[in-house]
């Protein structure tokens, strides 16, 4: 029983990752973004999440997405949806909330929005990270809407944690 304690306690710092290594800064910025969106599905709770660049006013890529694509060749409903969607919000800066549009029945409330949020991006191509989030009324979607648009700014703190990690050695290469 005596040795009880300290199996527990070593295994609790092999499975706890720092906060750090939680928030993903160890890896690249894709697996940062990548985790992040798996963290936001779980908690907002989303149905799906992706991040999507646009290159160009025509051209919209897929930086991250959550879950995985059953099919890579073809694109849900709200994903489709949602690139269309991205140049409006990026040259509006603003989030939107919008009922998805499905095979349901006209006439019938929403049941499932999108959720598109402008990521700020350093000097690079805007991003926009967008959630396909299921909910009861509009008035519960715009509370989630409200919840994504707080923690859709992590995003930029990884621009920012990498902006602030080359800074330092910019200064410490100058001291040298």
């Amino acid at each position: 029983a005596m040795t009880e304690p300290t199996t527990s306690k070593s295994k609790a710092s092999t499975t706890a990752p720092t906060e750090e290594a939680k928030l993903g800064f160890a890896g690249t910025r894709q697996q940062f973004v990548a985790q992040l969106l798996v963290t936001l599905c779980d908690s907002i709770p989303a149905q799906s999440a992706a991040v999507l660049r646009m290159d160009a006013p025509d051209s919209v890529q897929m930086v991250a997405l959550h879950p995985p694509l059953e099919d890579p060749k073809v694109a849900p409903e709200w994903l489709s949806q949602s690139a269309e969607l991205v140049p409006q919000v990026v040259s509006s800066g603003r989030s939107t909330l919008t009922p998805l549009k499905t095979h349901e029945l006209y006439g019938q409330p929403a049941s499932e929005f999108l959720v598109l949020v402008p990521v700020a991006s350093r000097g690079k191509a805007p991003e926009v990270a967008a959630f396909a989030v299921r909910s009861g009324s509009q008035s519960e979607a715009e509370q989630t809407r409200r919840q994504l648009e707080l923690n859709s700014n992590l995003m930029a703190l990884y621009d920012l944690h990498a902006a602030l990690g080359q800074r330092s050695q910019g200064l410490a290469q100058k001291d040298a």
